[in-house]
């Protein structure tokens, strides 16, 4: 017998026990993962607030993230999806992780409400616009595109910084095939006239994304 023998036999003990100690260690791994996930019961997806916004903030994805936690935990009418909350605005100052609640924000009803008690008007638009980037919350330009007499098209702006307070995809696209949406928007009282002429007045209406920052006015063609 080689003298090399009972150290390979000794090897083979000590690996085949070391084998056997890292299936123990992962069976008990797994019946303590198994009791804790008992005890914690089944997992949810909620919205909560990925940074700290002030009151009557109207929400942007941005302003979302998910966090996981257990089902026991989650309060009543809690959101699960994000795209519920975009657009509409905070009724309370809310912090970083605190779980969006339906009641911590403010839907459109209510905006229209305050928009008319304020003298305002609220108007529904259908008009070119891509509802990924006109959303709620945001800013938007208005303007009209028509066909004189001669065959040539005219463009004017019909109003600026127009608030938008929901948007949703129209039925139907443009004659041209250009995507559509229908849009809720806040206007004083001058400016509804005016959107609600064009509207009715024949041509195209688009709606034109604004930064939040950009005061500047539009040039249009005579």
């Amino acid at each position: 017998m080689s003298a090399r023998t009972p150290h390979l036999r000794r090897a083979a003990v000590f690996g085949a026990l070391a084998v056997a100690l890292g299936l123990v260690a992962v069976r008990s791994v797994a019946q303590r993962e198994a009791a804790i996930a008992q005890q914690i019961g089944p997992i949810a997806r909620i919205v909560v607030i990925a940074r700290d916004v002030p009151e009557d903030h109207p929400l942007r994805a941005e302003d979302l993230a998910y966090r996981q936690v257990p089902l026991r935990w989650v309060a009543p009418r809690a959101l699960g999806d994000a795209r519920q909350a975009v657009g509409l605005r905070t009724a309370a100052r809310l912090d970083r992780g605190t779980p969006v609640l339906e009641v911590l924000l403010r839907s459109t009803d209510d905006q229209a409400s305050d928009a008319l008690a304020s003298g305002d008007r609220v108007l529904e638009l259908v008009a070119t616009g891509s509802p990924r980037l006109v959303k709620g919350g945001s800013r938007v330009d208005v303007v009209r595109t028509a066909q004189r007499a001669d065959g040539s098209e005219r463009t004017l702006v019909v109003a600026e910084s127009v608030e938008v307070l929901e948007v949703r995809a129209a039925p139907e696209s443009s004659d041209g095939g250009a995507e559509q949406v229908s849009a809720t928007v806040r206007v004083p009282r001058s400016a509804a006239l005016r959107l609600a002429a064009a509207q009715d007045g024949g041509g195209s209406l688009r709606l034109l994304p604004r930064a939040s920052w950009d005061k500047q006015g539009l040039i249009t063609t005579p």
